[in-house]
């Protein structure tokens, strides 16, 4: 079994999965506010209703939440699409809800891809 960066609980265990839900959502949050260079541990821990020390059982910096939280995203983009030879009642119906999904996902969080990709990005 795999636990948190402390050891203390197991990763599959809901309250440490409703914690990093609720760091990556705070973290999400703020980048549409400033820069995510401009973002501290303190910022999104306050942010997310838990404490620093909270944040460091699980996440390193920053840095390391927002590469979690783009993991998560492009997971769930990634999810939104239709597989090589999926099954479809409907084809012609559902390929533009699961492409209108996809994009609707995309420009939910693009503020943490730009901060991410960098201006150049």
């Amino acid at each position: 079994m795999t636990t948190s960066r402390d050891g203390r609980a197991p990763l599959g265990d809901r309250r440490v999965r409703r914690t990093q839900k609720a760091l990556q959502r705070a973290l999400i949050e703020l980048v549409e506010e400033r820069d995510l260079s401009r973002l501290g541990v303190a910022d999104v821990a306050g942010r997310a209703g838990v404490s620093r020390s909270t944040f460091y059982d699980h996440y390193r910096d920053v840095h390391e939440l927002a590469e979690a939280a783009c993991t998560v995203m492009i997971d769930e983009l990634i999810g939104a699409v239709p597989g090589p030879g999926a099954v479809s009642v409907d084809p012609a119906r559902d390929a533009p809800q699961k492409l209108l999904a996809f994009f609707t996902t995309l420009a939910e969080h693009a503020g943490l891809y730009r901060a991410l990709l960098g201006p150049s990005g």
